[in-house]
């Protein structure tokens, strides 16, 4: 049968509509409410609310509806606040402390007081109310005296606490945070499950392809393609790039093929390259190197310590992605006049920083440029190194090698040091070298590289709270060096940069100063650039001037901008003035348009007045998904060119069968396909007869995500290869809400130029719900907020749940399997109460999910320990001991059983492992010299520790009043024997109850609190006892019968005293 109830089929939208309606139902019951004629237990209404903290979460909390009143369950609010407490059996009182452990709290319900940081606060009658399982407090004292307000929406049944006290829980909350920013910091990445690389033996994965042609007006004709294969070949990622051109020959030195192994997890060495390897050199090396590298470097980008800004020019409008360590970090499109900067992050351990330009017209226009980076920095006690050597693809085959090693010395300090061969050198064909990188101060970095034999070269860079970054950089050469091909002697560069903000506009400002000296003659070029944008205008204004020995200067402006303007022109004029001359040199204007939504034509006119020539372009591109495409047309002089050009990439797995294509490329680059289908059996295979299915949605940072919903699959493309990547995933978009997901968050690593497959196993889980009832002697009815148990046949807890108000409970995500549910044991023993058998029920393999929903479990409370019994007939006196009789008996009985020993102790403590008490309590035993403690294994298993015997509860009080002076608070008084119960019993042979009155921590005045039955009933006793429990004992009477008792609990309430309870001695 599936008639239980499964909140989760319904969607979101129309559970809102059920709290609404749950809302209005239960505004109408409190507007009848007082028409009604009902228990006592009827006057208020239990509901489950939402009870939320600001940047904190919520929970969801039991409460009380009384006379358009709030309750709140005190155990709920303080559970969910990590707030201390205790409490009886009875849920009668709570005590804890608040926060700090000087801040303690009482709150006792009989009394109606509630006492916090020494103050005394009295509530009013009705203000607390107590249920079976818990105490509730009217929810505006949680503000008036604990200082957390609780502000109550009716309609969406929703409690919001505003309290700017540091709760527990938000101390934990920010401390936990604190640690996840740490682990960021380290690269530590949490998930539910990891999933390790494999090194599959072949794989092809993608490709990336170019083609340009250019026809002249004069019939010359020049084709170009380039086709960038990327695969895995035994574990290691292969890259092939193939270049052929019409005008020349195919040459083997204008490909380029490598092969890489990496492995990060791997100590000994993270990489080893075999092919045309790029190899930080000394010397100048005009042409690739073919060899071989290792080096323990990992291939993943590293968490930064600092920033250094990067700016250059390129072409006007081109984009610019800037990698470190071959991975993309940032990308920016220059500005009007082809300017760009960067602020590059300094990571641990060598930058190799390189950026890549794209062209408006494809590959032909792009361009690579590899930048050093001058700091290099390791954590503490990090060796890393770099080997590499290969020969030079020039006329003379040179041999070159090169061994770079660094080391951490401290956080602020890194050196390095190696040696480079390179065989075609006429002499000092070793160069060693030493560096160090140095952080002086916070942003003031200074680092140092001594080439023997070549040159010396130095960086200072001091970057200031403002943003101006100061930067001079000096080089000096061996006059005799040859390996470096240059004629200089020296060369100086400062510079100084700085942003500047205002409210509506930003600029970005470099003032460089660069001097190049040879042995003959100096030159100097200094350059100040403003750049940012005025009221939506992107613009650029660059002055320089140049000396050359003793010549005179040439100083120039070069103004541009790019402007938007109505029909979705784009207007980028460019003039350069020649302060020299006192002319103008160069013109150019251009204008773009955008059409098709992926479509752009370009018009462009430039001409250069020194020499009296001139061009114009007209152009037209269009982005395809799968490739960029375009032709262009140019007129210079009398001479027509004409250029077609595409570009794109394919992406292919074979094992899916999936080809597709992109116009950006995806060769290096790592992909996952997630594949989910119904785990019916839950063992986590995939197995013969268990469909696909289709929903699975995927969240990942850095990748795009594309789902099929034709082969169920997800796809998940561009992510770097080699690095951690958290995938999450939910299942929000089942069809059935029993299918579910046990690990939500990955951790993949993934190879490159190809897809990792992973099945994603969806459990069919089984639900069980049913009732728990409170049997009473009006009959059954549904009883809230009690936990129910959901075990394995082996006894393991799966879970627990809790019943709502009406005593429903439902839990959905059990296996197929045998199991039982079971009322929990030590809740029912709290709160004095017996629950039926457990349940034994087994959840069946079905591809929809099994729905167990007849279990029902009573409750009863303890009446042979505790029962209130109200009365019908009168008291028969003859089987009554009267309350003064059982006084004085009593004392007599009491009086020989002290004069026999030592009843009374002191306890401390209460524990279910042993403790050292030697150590524990060093300081009470050194502050009270005589003080012995005990240790006493219970029945239970606990072990107790208390002080020694007292022969009086004067004597016992004494003591713990002086260790609660000494700093131990948590103590009270004990009696060893529960004298007397024991006293009573032997001296009243055949009377087997008494009445209890009232139970609590601390003494009370009895003639203050029961000052009215002390006057209404004549020669009434009221006997005050501690027992076991620690607590004190309020009870009168002795009967022979339990319907002689009822008749006294009758007499007590007539009297006023309402909650009594008839006591089995």
């Amino acid at each position: 049968m599936q008639t239980g109830r499964r909140s989760g089929l319904y969607p979101k939208s129309q559970k809102r509509g059920f709290s609404v309606l749950f809302a209005l139902l239960t505004m109408l019951s409190l507007l009848f409410s007082k028409e009604a004629t009902c228990q006592e237990s009827a006057d208020y209404e239990e509901i489950i609310v939402s009870f939320s903290v600001p940047r904190i979460g919520g929970a969801d909390v039991s409460a009380l509806v009384k006379d358009e009143t709030l309750y709140l369950c005190i155990n709920d609010v303080f559970n969910f606040l990590k707030i201390k407490y205790n409490t009886d059996s009875g849920f009668n009182s709570f005590s804890g402390f608040f926060i700090t452990e000087e801040a303690t709290y009482n709150i006792d319900r009989t009394k109606n007081q509630i006492l916090y940081l020494k103050k005394e606060f009295t509530l009013k009658e009705g203000d607390m109310i107590r249920t079976e399982t818990g105490l509730y407090l009217k929810s505006n004292y949680f503000g008036e005296i604990f200082g957390l307000d609780c502000i109550f929406n009716f309609r969406a049944l929703s409690v919001t606490l505003n309290t700017k006290i540091e709760l527990p829980i938000i101390r934990e909350m920010r401390q936990e945070q604190m640690r996840k920013s740490i682990n960021q910091i380290k690269g530590v990445v949490e998930a539910d499950t990891l999933i390790k690389r494999k090194y599959p033996i072949l794989n092809f994965g993608n490709a990336d392809w170019t083609l340009n042609s250019t026809q002249e007006s004069s019939g010359a004709v020049n084709s170009r393609l380039a086709l960038n294969i990327g695969a895995i070949v035994a574990g290691g990622e292969t890259d092939i790039m193939l270049n052929y051109e019409t005008d020349s020959p195919f040459s083997l030195k204008q490909q380029y093929y490598q092969w890489r192994y990496a492995n990060n997890d791997f100590k000994a060495f993270t990489q080893v390259i075999l092919g045309k390897i790029q190899s930080e050199s000394i010397s100048t090396l005009t042409s690739p190197v073919v060899g071989g590298k290792i080096t323990n470097t990992p291939t993943t980008y590293r968490r930064s310590f600092g920033t250094y800004t990067l700016s250059d020019v390129t072409e006007p409008g081109w984009m610019v992605e800037l990698y470190v360590n071959n991975v993309l970090v940032d990308y920016k499109k220059a500005d009007a006049s082809g300017f760009y900067t960067f602020d590059v992050p300094l990571i641990y351990g060598s930058t190799d920083v390189k950026l890549q330009f794209y062209g408006p017209w494809g590959e032909e226009r792009s361009q690579e440029k590899s930048i050093e980076i001058p700091f290099n920095f390791l954590p503490k006690g990090r060796f890393e190194y770099d080997i590499s050597a290969g020969m030079v693809e020039d006329s003379t085959r040179s041999l070159f090698s090169r061994a770079n090693f660094d080391y951490g010395i401290a956080r602020f300090m890194t050196l390095g040091g190696g040696v480079e061969y390179l065989s075609s050198l006429d002499s000092l064909k070793y160069i060693p070298f030493a560096k160090a990188s140095i952080k002086i101060a916070p942003n003031l970095l200074l680092s140092g590289v001594y080439n023997y034999g070549t040159n010396f070269s130095g960086i200072l860079n001091w970057k200031l709270k403002s943003n101006l970054q100061f930067e001079f950089n000096y080089i000096k050469y061996d006059k005799r060096q040859t390996a470096i091909s240059t004629n200089y002697t020296e060369e100086r560069k400062l510079l100084l940069s700085m942003p500047i903000r205002f409210k509506k506009t930003s600029f970005y400002t470099r003032l460089s100063l660069n001097q190049s000296l040879t042995e003959t003659s100096k030159f100097t070029n200094a350059e100040l650039i403003f750049t940012g944008t005025v009221l939506g205008v992107n613009a650029n204004l660059t002055t320089g001037a140049q000396v050359y020995g003793k010549s005179d200067p040439r100083v120039y402006s070069n103004m541009s901008f790019s402007a938007r303007l109505p029909g979705g022109f784009i207007l980028t004029p460019q003039a350069l003035y020649n302060y020299s001359s006192g002319k103008f040199e160069n013109a150019k204007c251009g204008i773009e348009k955008r059409l098709f939504k992926k479509g752009y034509l370009n018009l462009s006119y430039d001409n250069n007045l020194n020499n009296k020539t001139s061009n114009i372009e007209l152009g037209f591109r269009y982005d395809f998904s799968f490739a960029q495409s375009g032709i262009n047309a140019r007129r210079s002089g009398s001479t027509t060119t004409v250029t077609e050009s595409a570009t794109g990439s394919i992406i292919f797995d074979a094992r899916s069968g999936y080809i597709s294509g992109s116009s950006r490329s995806t060769v290096g680059t790592g992909g996952i396909i997630l594949m989910s289908f119904l785990d019916i059996n839950c063992n986590g295979i995939k197995d013969k007869g268990e469909p696909k299915i289709s929903g699975l949605q995927a969240h990942i940072s850095g990748g795009r995500i594309e789902s099929n919903d034709r082969d169920t699959l997800v796809r998940v493309f561009d992510l770097e290869p080699y690095a951690n990547h958290i995938l999450s995933i939910d299942g929000v978009n089942f069809d059935n809400i029993a299918w579910q997901i046990k690990n939500k968050n990955m951790n993949v690593v993934v190879e490159p130029n190809m897809f990792r497959r992973i099945d994603i196993p969806v459990s069919v889980m089984g639900e069980a719900s049913g009732m728990v009832y409170l049997s009473g002697r009006n009959g059954k009815s549904g009883q809230g907020r009690i936990i129910i148990n959901f075990h394995r046949v082996d006894s393991s807890l799966v879970k627990s749940t809790l019943s709502e108000a009406d005593g429903y409970f439902s839990f959905l995500g059990l296996k197929p399997g045998k199991y039982y549910a079971q009322i929990d044991p030590a809740q029912m023993e709290k709160v004095g109460m017996t629950a039926s058998e457990p349940i034994n029920f087994e959840i069946h393999s079905l591809i929809d999910g099994d729905i167990v929903d007849n279990l029902e479990f009573t409750l009863k409370k303890n009446i042979e320990d505790e029962e209130v019994v109200p009365a019908n007939d009168t008291v028969k006196t003859s089987e009554i001991i009267m309350p003064a009789q059982q006084k004085n008996v009593v004392k007599d009985t009491l009086q020989k059983s002290e004069e026999s020993g030592n009843n009374f102790r002191v306890q401390l403590l209460a524990t279910k492992t042993r403790i050292e008490k030697d150590g524990v309590f060093e300081y009470i035993i050194s502050a009270m010299p005589g003080i012995k403690i005990e240790e006493i294994k219970g029945k239970d298993g606990f072990y107790r520790y208390s002080t020694s015997g007292y022969k009086s509860k004067a004597e016992a009080e004494t003591v713990m009043k002086e260790i609660r002076k000494n700093g131990w608070k948590d103590c009270f008084i004990t009696s060893d024997n529960n004298r007397e119960a024991k006293a009573m019993k032997g001296s009243f042979e055949g009377y087997k109850y008494k009445i209890q009155l009232l139970a609590t921590i601390k003494p009370v005045e009895i003639r203050e609190v029961f000052g009215t039955l002390l006057n209404t009933i004549k020669n009434l006793q009221i006997v005050e006892n501690l027992e076991s429990d620690g607590l004190y004992h309020y009870s009168a009477g002795m009967f022979r019968s339990k319907k002689a008792a009822s008749d006294f609990v009758k007499l007590l309430n007539d009297s006023g005293w309402k909650e009594c309870y008839i006591l089995h001695l």
